[in-house]
């Protein structure tokens, strides 16, 4: 009986003692808990999963969001020079000389007055001039040279006779061609001219005679309406004449 006694007792002690380290046991578990309670966030809603804050700092790795802007290529001294256009140089017109540029090629043509006076309307075509006959200010592309009537007319170049007629305006006409594309007109003439189309003349020979002028240059008087032109492009005869 004395035995068997015992065994409850050694039994007894042995559930105690598993009771014990039981409830020891669980009493750590607890305190665990807490601290890492303790230690979370007190607000665990505002809290993303792991798995989402690793897939940002994924994409925060991503070569779309990573993507290197390529650095803009230093500027020096030389590439400034390089990249500086020189500035181009704006075309200058020059005044030519229409009679001086023809005579470069030709053979010096020189003209000769084709009669004696003074000029009593003269060449101007970049501004007017006043009329006395018209009672207005026009362009003249010739020169008017005051004579007498009857006063002979000579040839200013050697040439060949290209047109004889009668203008209702500067009344009868004669156009002379000469060489390098020169050509003289002789207007304000008597009828009876002393030569015909196609005929060839030489300096100084006479063509014919100054006429009294038609209605349109009265106001001048006498006078021969001489011009000369080079290529259809009309010149001041006085740049053209030689004293």
């Amino acid at each position: 009986m004395k035995r068997r006694n015992n065994e409850y007792v050694a039994i007894a002690v042995v559930v105690a003692i598993v009771a014990t380290i039981g409830i020891g046991s669980s009493i750590m578990n607890a305190q665990n808990e807490v601290e890492v309670n303790h230690e979370m966030p007190r607000n665990l809603s505002t809290q993303r999963p792991v798995d989402q804050v690793l897939q940002v700092d994924t994409n925060k790795n991503s070569p779309a969001k990573t993507e290197l802007k390529e650095e803009p290529e230093k500027i020096t001294e030389d590439t400034v020079e390089e990249i500086v256009e020189e500035p181009k140089e704006e075309a200058v017109l020059e005044e030519v000389d229409i009679y001086e540029e023809a005579v470069a090629y030709g053979n010096e043509i020189t003209f000769i007055w084709p009669t004696k006076g003074e000029i009593a309307l003269d060449f101007s075509l970049d501004k007017t001039v006043f009329d006395p006959t018209l009672e207005q200010y026009r362009t003249n592309d010739s020169i008017c040279i005051s004579t007498e009537a009857g006063a002979e007319v000579q040839v200013a170049c050697d040439g060949i006779v290209k047109r004889v007629f009668k203008d209702y305006e500067k009344g009868m006409t004669v156009v002379i061609n000469h060489a390098d594309g020169w050509s003289t007109t002789y207007s304000q003439l008597d009828e009876k001219v002393a030569v015909k189309e196609g005929d060839s003349v030489e300096k100084g020979s006479v063509i014919g005679q100054v006429s009294m002028p038609t209605k349109y240059g009265t106001a001048l008087g006498a006078h021969l309406d001489f011009k000369i032109s080079q290529n259809d492009y009309v010149i001041d005869p006085k740049v053209a004449l030689s004293e």
